[in-house]
């Protein structure tokens, strides 16, 4: 081989190695970007399951108000029922 087809095959080699080392240098630091990611997807996902479990146990708590609201209601129409026949029974007992 020439000279000259030498150093045009070393300058190619130069410019691979320079484009490999680029290369693996952006695969580090895609590594650490995906690394970083992935812990904070992991952060995310802990977070929202405290935060589902807390939103669990204040829908516990609100349909525990609500159906002690309803118990409640119910008692004051029976009260409130009680009432009108007594009434009823005394005005029947007046006329």
């Amino acid at each position: 081989m020439s000279e000259e087809r030498l150093k045009t095959l070393e300058g190619y080699m130069e410019q691979l190695n320079q484009m490999v080392e680029e290369n693996n240098k952006d695969i580090v630091q895609l590594k650490e970007t995906f690394k970083e990611e992935r812990l904070l997807n992991q952060q995310r996902h802990e977070e929202f399951k405290e935060e589902k479990m807390l939103n669990q146990q204040r829908h516990e708590v609100l349909l525990k108000e609500l159906r002690n609201q309803n118990v409640d209601v119910e008692y004051l129409r029976d009260q409130g029922s009680k009432h009108d026949m007594k009434i009823n029974r005394l005005k029947t007992a007046i006329q």
